[in-house]
């Protein structure tokens, strides 16, 4: 049955192919055995309906959406791993994290006893002896008759007193830094024992996704000994190809979806958008919020499909639309055989569905079933396009005209950072980071805070800070003392002078710590604080050096860096220099000169260029024995990022007359051949040509047309097509 039915089919499509010739729209059909064509009506007879399998479906209100699917995983938020790590060395006596268990900050992790901590403790103590003694002392003096103690010695024990209370300060700061509690410490001023029990506490909430520490092992500083995820926020992660970048945009729509959670899907807004293509897989990555969803963690891999339309109106199934060349059209079933063929516009396409924004609604039996059968039996014996079909796939028209095309040399280019616009940034001191206030992806303006490290090197300059404050202080009141009892013939003035050049010399010990504070990231604002209140506790923060996006970063809170480890790198790409590269074996061509013009044109945006001129020119051969050239484009729309692959097109200065010339973007090859697409009114026909010199952005054309024809630049590949169907 199905075989005589394929019989039937082609013989009826046979006997139409040969009866049948339509010039265009508005011409009557000759009529051929069961098939009938008047203008765009089309009457079948029963029999040859049901020899074509003809089915329909009707056309009905919908939304739709137009997307480009990418792979995706579920990542942490930014900002939410942290690190916990031993303050001071020690032995671990427990272990209270094991993996997958959820913490809250300040959860005890580990407990580390700790022979240094048992001596800061120590130190401590012995400091508040030394003021007790020192306070006892200076109370009897006090007490005593001038007579028996005069006042320059009374001062005397009150410096001493002065410099006790700064050492036990410093022993309580030193303390801090490693992380005991006040309550410890308040335990040992009432009398208990020096502790040595340390604990490492959580940073912040989450669960504990890696634990390298066991009990009785020996640990230091430096060691990461927890790694902490927050997951109470997620994120989605996507890799979009290079060659899709425009559709790689913050703000731009998606939606995620994974097979963990079958028949779910996400609603979701880019937030990130890398700001350098992945050099090894050559693709962008992309980041939005997605929230929580029970079933979602870490790691789960799904799709994201970025929205590239969206549209409501009538939705008809993608087989009702019928091509030929470039048109698009549908066939409206009229019943009794009749079908009326419909020139539509696709719009958004989504699934088995696509929208049609005019020529059909809602209810509109179209034929899903059959349509390129039908479509068959109208035979155009000229070209036509529809002014809507040729909006819809953008074909762009360009004339024929008399210019000058330089020649060119053509380089495969990257797209680098120019010196002077990317910027790393270290911290100068060894420490552990306390906040990160930027992720990757982030616009930074010169100056901005970066992140703070908390550093015990930094922290005792703070203390020593204070104690020169505080020394300073002392020995003005002193000096300011003893230049009074000069005046009354009491001191001597070999006194005050060692006084003086004690405080002359403690000044500049303060200058040089504030200096340092500085130039390792302490605020001045915030030094000043330290010195005025007498209160440590400043961090470092790491501040930006110039204006751009933040292309890499390496650092969370807890993390232990050392001094001059790059923790964020930093590029402004408002312009961004392509990198040529011209073999070895093409210098024969010419090497381009320095001020050349140039076009740039990017894999991931096909069609357009940036204009630009040669930059530099390597001084020999490099990697590769290549010669490199280099162009500055400016890129203040963010569309060209780095490690994007891109065609540079250098003119070579070797000028030449008047020519005439075309885009290239208009030629079309064919068996050895080129052509281009000739519009003549409301038709094309294909043009053999015979080019000659190629350009930049044009190419001479030594035969086959004239200034001031017209010929398309673009949709190349449909107007092939259409002409094929005419042959």
């Amino acid at each position: 049955m199905r075989t005589s039915r394929k019989v039937a089919c082609a013989v009826v499509l046979g006997l139409a192919a040969t009866a049948l010739l339509v010039a265009h729209e508005g011409h009557k059909g000759l009529e051929a055995k069961g098939v009938r064509v008047m203008g765009a009506l089309l009457i079948l007879d029963e029999r040859t309906e049901r020899a074509l399998g003809i089915s329909t479906a009707l056309a009905r209100e919908g939304s739709v959406e137009d997307s480009l699917p990418v792979s995706a995983r579920i990542v942490p938020a930014p900002g939410a791993r942290s690190f916990a790590s031993a303050r001071l060395a020690g032995v671990v006596t427990s272990v209270k994290c094991a993996v997958g268990d959820r913490v809250r900050a300040g959860d005890v992790l580990a407990v580390v006893d700790s022979i240094d901590l048992e001596s800061l403790a120590l130190q401590w103590n012995q400091a508040q002896d030394d003021l007790a003694t020192a306070e006892a002392d200076l109370k009897r003096a006090e007490a005593a008759s001038p007579a028996i103690l005069p006042e320059q010695e009374i001062e005397s024990l009150r410096g001493i007193a002065d410099d006790r209370r700064i050492s036990l300060e410093a022993a309580l700061q030193k303390m801090r830094i490693a992380g005991v509690e006040d309550e410890a410490i308040g335990a040992m001023r009432a009398g208990g024992p020096a502790i040595r029990q340390l604990k490492i506490l959580a940073a912040g909430d989450g669960v504990c996704v890696h634990v390298d520490v066991t009990q009785g092992q020996i640990v230091v500083p430096e060691l990461h000994l927890f790694e902490i995820v927050d997951d109470a926020e997620l994120w989605v992660e996507g890799w979009v190809p290079e060659y899709f970048a425009a559709d790689a945009q913050a703000g731009r729509a998606a939606r995620a979806s994974f097979e963990a959670l079958p028949g779910l899907s996400f609603t979701v807004s880019l937030a990130r958008v890398a700001a350098r293509v992945d050099a090894a897989t050559r693709t962008l990555s992309v980041a939005a919020k997605i929230g929580r969803s029970e079933g979602l963690r870490p790691g789960t891999p799904g799709r994201l499909d970025l929205i590239r339309r969206s549209a409501s109106g009538v939705l008809v199934p993608r087989g009702a639309v019928a091509r030929q060349g470039i048109e698009r059209f549908a066939f409206v079933s009229l019943g009794s055989g009749r079908y009326r063929r419909q020139p539509v516009t696709p719009g958004a396409r989504s699934g088995s569905d696509v929208e049609i924004p005019s020529g059909i609604k809602a209810g509109d039996a179209v034929v899903v079933n059959g349509a390129r059968e039908l479509a068959s039996l109208f035979v155009q014996g000229v070209f036509e396009i529809h002014a809507d079909a040729l909006v819809e796939h953008g074909v762009r028209i360009a004339e024929a005209d008399l210019s000058t095309v330089e020649p060119v040399i053509r380089l495969s280019a990257t797209m680098r950072a120019p010196p002077g616009t990317s910027a790393f940034v270290a911290s100068l001191a060894h420490g552990k980071v306390r906040r990160v206030f930027v992720f990757e992806g982030d616009r930074v303006e010169a100056g901005t805070p970066l992140a703070e490290v908390e550093s015990v090197e930094v922290r005792g300059d703070e203390v020593e800070l204070i104690r020169a404050a505080t020394r300073i202080a002392l020995l003005d009141k002193r000096a300011g003392f003893l230049r009074e009892l000069e005046k009354k013939g009491i001191s001597a003035r070999k006194e005050l002078l060692r006084l003086e050049a004690e405080l002359r010399a403690e000044r500049l010990a303060a200058l040089a710590l504030k200096a340092k504070l500085t130039a390792v990231g302490v605020p001045a604002d915030e030094v000043e604080f330290v010195q005025r209140e007498g209160k440590p506790g400043a961090a470092v923060t790491l501040r930006s050096a110039i204006a751009g996006v933040i292309v890499a970063s390496s650092v969370a809170p807890g993390q232990v860096v050392e001094a001059r480890e790059r923790l964020f790198e930093i590029a402004n790409t408002a312009v961004l220099r392509a990198e040529g590269v011209l073999p070895e074996s093409r210098l024969v061509e010419g090497v381009p000169a320095r001020g050349a013009k140039a076009v740039l044109r990017p894999a991931a945006w096909p069609g357009l260029g940036w204009s630009t001129e040669v930059s530099g020119i390597a001084p020999g051969l490099g990697a590769g024995n290549a010669l490199f050239v280099w162009a500055d484009v400016l890129n203040p729309g963010g569309q060209l990022r780095e490690g994007m692959v891109a065609e540079l097109v250098v003119e070579t200065g070797a000028g030449g007359g008047q020519v005439i010339a075309v885009s290239e973007e208009a030629l079309w090859p064919s068996s050895g051949s080129w052509y281009v697409f000739l519009q003549e009114g409301e038709t094309f026909r294909r043009q053999r040509v015979v080019p000659g010199r190629r350009g930049a952005r044009d190419v001479e054309i030594v035969q086959g047309l004239y200034p001031g024809d017209r010929v398309a630049v673009s949709a190349l590949d449909e107007l092939n097509l259409g002409l094929s169907a005419v042959k």
